[in-house]
């Protein structure tokens, strides 16, 4: 603990947290490839009908889906974590920029498979590099804060200049895709001038911790720590083919099995939350952009702008807001994550009524300020939620892939679901009806979630190993 704290007037330590929040910032198209202009650009452009453009994005999203898990356990195992997240942004700067010489239809599926693993890649590190590079405790949760901060407004940014750069060289929108290759070499450029060491009491250490990176440290205290790797061995349920030891901290634990922590109710009830969120979730923004695209032409490029714009603008006050209301109103972090789930459904609600009533394209586009709200506390939450509910496990990068996982699953059987519904009944209420029903199911299972908070695990540590001292030395901390 000492020497995280210590790790806040170190110079290095500080320029490296500033350029790892500078890279979120810079990766954040790279991400997704400014994926709602791709499917537009596809159909619009390309002449792809939308049947086409779905498979497109559904190889893409599976890509996601079968590499996710897979990555995150790399991630945890190795300490080339860097090597990684640089291979990934290379890959994700440069492969969305090939549609501006080649939009055969083979092709464009291959490249769809490169960039879901190389997306996979980046989820998997974005978490365990956070942690390992802020040292954990209440500094990975600035950092987090910062960071999810940072994630939307690159977003914000790429959409608006995306928009332009469509709307200036229309017919010619391919170009847009050039904003993903200068942000990505921005963000590849700041982890290779990231610093590596610091020189911290005179002596150099990495400013990278993978012991944290990977949640193995607890603050439990080291009483706690000894009674549960006891409990662990009899259960033969310590991960033997990793090395765990440390010369520095010794309440580093050994990694789980993934059998234990996969029982974990509170991360299988996170999990499942995360699913119906992004089930509920995902079609809104697709089906809303084909409500407004209708009548086609060249202002579908400023509808999708707005609509992305908005939300991102909202998700950064969000993202700040659940900080805000977790540390300096005490609350439950399960308030905010309610708050943020839940915003689905007066979202849908809102668009089903505006629909039938009043189908006015402004006011539709306003309702992304319940996206907005939804996004900056779901990208937040699984940072955060994860690491509290992982804490000492050692299979951070793991769990984080287990729900990212959920994520990519919702989202794609959104759009997969909602979209033959429509086509079945005929009318777009029906889909935006069931995912309402699906974001109802999400808050449920909130409700149901336990989470320790961060002052209290702080404080049972303090409190332990105040009690550890005076056992050990006789005398009581202050005298």
């Amino acid at each position: 603990m000492k020497e995280i704290k210590c790790r806040k007037n170190d110079g290095k330590v500080q320029l490296a947290l500033r350029l790892w929040i500078l890279c979120v910032f810079f990766m954040a198209p790279t991400k997704d490839g400014l994926a709602p202009f791709f499917s537009t650009y596809l159909v619009a452009s390309v002449g792809m009908d939308a049947g086409t453009a779905g498979l497109v994005w559904f190889i893409k999203e599976m890509a996601k889906l079968a590499s996710q898990i897979p990555l995150g356990n790399l991630v945890d195992k190795t300490k080339h974590k860097r090597a990684i997240l640089l291979l990934s942004i290379s890959l994700l700067t440069f492969v969305p920029m090939t549609v501006i010489f080649t939009q055969n239809l083979t092709f464009i599926i291959f490249k769809s498979i490169i960039e879901g693993v190389a997306t996979s890649g980046l989820e998997a590190s974005r978490g365990p590099f956070t942690l390992g590079l802020s040292g954990g405790d209440e500094n990975f949760d600035t950092i987090a804060k910062y960071a999810e901060a940072a994630d939307h407004t690159g977003s914000l940014v790429a959409a608006i200049l995306a928009g332009i750069v469509a709307y200036v060289m229309y017919p010619r929108v391919e170009f847009l895709f050039l904003v993903i290759g200068v942000m990505g070499c921005f963000a590849f450029f700041t982890i290779v001038f990231m610093p590596v060491h610091t020189n911290s009491n005179d002596r150099k250490s990495e400013i990278f911790n993978h012991d944290i990176a990977r949640n193995s440290v607890s603050t439990k205290g080291k009483q706690d720590i000894e009674t549960r790797n006891s409990e662990l061995q009899e259960k033969g349920s310590i991960d033997e083919d990793k090395d765990n030891s440390s010369e520095e901290n010794v309440d580093i634990l050994p990694a789980i099995s993934l059998r234990v922590l996969l029982s974990d109710r509170n991360l299988l009830y996170f999990t499942l939350a995360i699913f119906f969120y992004h089930f509920g979730n995902g079609a809104v923004m697709p089906l809303l952009g084909q409500i407004l695209a209708l009548g086609g032409g060249r202002a579908g490029i400023p509808y999708t702008s707005a609509n992305i714009a908005i939300a991102q603008i909202v998700s950064v006050f969000s993202a700040y807001g659940m900080d805000y209301l977790v540390k300096k109103k005490g609350c439950r972090i399960n308030i905010p994550i309610l708050i943020g789930f839940g915003s689905i459904i007066p979202r849908v609600g809102s668009i089903i009524v505006l629909l039938l009533v009043w189908p006015n394209r402004y006011a539709l586009i306003a309702t992304q300020l319940f996206d907005g709200l939804g996004a900056g506390v779901n990208g937040l939450a699984i940072i955060q939620v994860t690491q509290l509910l992982t804490e000492g496990t050692g299979r951070y990068g793991f769990a984080v892939s287990v729900m990212r996982s959920a994520h990519f699953f919702g989202s794609s059987l959104s759009n997969l679901l909602s979209g033959y519904l429509i086509t079945l009944i005929g009318f777009y209420e029906a889909g935006f009806g069931m995912l309402g029903v699906a974001a109802i199911i999400s808050v449920m299972f909130v409700q149901k979630m336990k989470i320790p908070s961060r002052t209290s695990q702080i404080e049972q540590a303090e409190k332990t190993d105040t009690n550890a001292l005076e056992l050990t030395t006789g005398t009581k901390c202050g005298e």
